[in-house]
């Protein structure tokens, strides 16, 4: 099993405290848009008429919250620039500053977590493909000028008429950084495009970033299209699992539903998850909050229980460790309130009840990120190691990313975890999974 580095936010048992998100009214114009965006991607995904005008009205959306950046970033550095940005006479208070950076960064990571869903669509639910082009370095930050903006609109705008079937600006995700588009033509085949030409603002480094990628596009491809290519510079292919995927989504459909009701709703997931969901357009009663968030206590049964809470806030950074929210099969609004924190949940999850089911399917815990020295920030260190039958395995955080953000069952991850100490007998070859249903889980 690859081992994902990770930037995971956790912290030990907090006792229920509540942190101020990004939340305020004035987004709630942009919630509308964010799950009008989802519903056309996820509705019209074979209109491709549909696709370009969506995905420009969300170039332009990134654009200028990248502009806003820059704007803060000015001001924070001389704050008398006010001047040049406006006529009013204000005072440019640091903080305010700040927070402003952070909502336009969540925004722009919203966004492009939007179009990672449609580039979900067009793998055709493929986690493997979406963990692997995630893995890949680059940026996806947008920096053509106008001219470049003109040939990549003039290129989407000749496709209607070809037998591309579906296409993405890959400027517009999180994930794929290779290549300036992805396509699928009438064969399903994927293909990693090159399309700007040097009079882009990259100028003369064009044609050394062609040469880089085009060793990567062809691996990407070959994986996509075959299920074979290199992995971690090894022989490496795409394994489909025999393994249903449980869902389990009803159950936060029904958290999400209540919050939407009541301001906080509850659910004890299993016995080692806990989850209270906050709508912060809605007051609720400090008594009430407190009564609600006492019940995470539920699912420590034992003293030296090692509990830890994480929120949705830890998604607000990009990473491959987590299945965007915008594939999830919920409302499109409610999504929209994760995103932008309307709505909040927090989970608090057992995972000394986690490791006893670990020993239970025969697995020996050799180690776990608990024992390292800064428990808030685990960077580059695996959930935990077991053992068996003299086969290591570090657990990437994308398992219990599953357990707590997907309501995967436990038992599905053990018959995973078995699946791959076998597979891992053949030490010269590297393997990425699939579950068998993906496909009808997230459509």
């Amino acid at each position: 099993m690859e081992k994902v580095k990770t930037s995971q936010k956790i912290q030990k048992d907090r006792k229920g405290a509540i942190e101020v998100k990004l939340w305020e009214p004035s987004m709630l114009n942009w919630r509308d848009v964010f799950a009008d965006y989802m519903w056309v991607l996820r509705n019209r995904i074979d209109n491709k008429l549909s696709m370009f005008k969506v995905q420009f009205e969300i170039y332009q959306d990134i654009v200028q919250a990248q502009k806003n950046i820059q704007m803060y970033k000015d001001l924070r550095k001389t704050p008398s620039n006010i001047k040049n940005y406006t006529k009013s006479n204000i005072k440019v208070d640091p903080v305010y500053i700040d927070t402003r950076i952070k909502k336009e960064k969540v925004f722009i990571k919203s966004l492009k977590e939007i179009m990672d869903g449609h580039l979900w669509r067009i793998f055709n639910y493929n986690r493997a493909l979406m963990q692997e082009i995630g893995r890949q370095p680059g940026t996806t930050f947008i920096s053509i000028d106008a001219g470049g903006f003109k040939e990549v609109y003039a290129w989407a705008d000749q496709i209607l008429e070809t037998d591309i079937t579906h296409f993405l600006l890959n400027d517009l995700t999180n994930a794929s950084k290779i290549g300036d588009v992805t396509v699928k033509n009438k064969k399903g085949e994927i293909e990693l495009l090159e399309i700007k030409s040097s009079n882009l603002a990259s100028g003369k480094k064009q044609k050394e970033r062609l040469l880089r990628q085009q060793e990567r596009r062809a691996n990407f491809e070959s994986l996509a299209n075959t299920k074979k290519g290199l992995i971690d510079g090894r022989d490496g292919e795409i394994v489909e699992l025999q393994i249903k995927y449980p869902d389990n989504f009803y159950k936060l459909r029904h958290l999400l539903k209540k919050a939407d009701q009541n301001g906080i709703s509850n659910l004890k997931v299993k016995d080692y998850l806990f989850m209270t969901c906050v709508d912060r357009s809605i007051k609720v009663e400090a008594q009430k909050r407190k009564k609600y968030l006492s019940k995470h206590r539920t699912i420590k049964s034992k003293k030296d229980d090692i509990i830890i809470m994480i929120d949705t806030s830890a998604r607000d950074t990009y990473s491959t460790n987590f299945v965007p929210l915008s594939i999830f099969p919920i409302h499109e609004l409610f999504i929209a309130d994760l995103m932008l924190g309307k709505k909040q949940i927090f989970y608090s999850v057992n995972i000394t009840k986690i490791l006893r089911t670990f020993e239970k399917h025969g697995w020996s815990i050799k180690s776990t990120f608990y024992q390292s020295s800064d428990n808030k920030k685990v960077e580059g260190t695996p959930f935990c190691t077991i053992s068996k039958n003299k086969i290591n395995i570090d657990i990437p955080w994308t398992i219990p990313n599953q357990l707590i953000f997907e309501l995967q069952d436990l038992s599905t991850i053990c018959k995973i975890l078995n699946f791959t100490a076998a597979d891992m007998k053949n030490e010269s070859k590297r393997g990425l999974f699939n579950y068998q249903n993906e496909a009808d889980i997230w459509s």
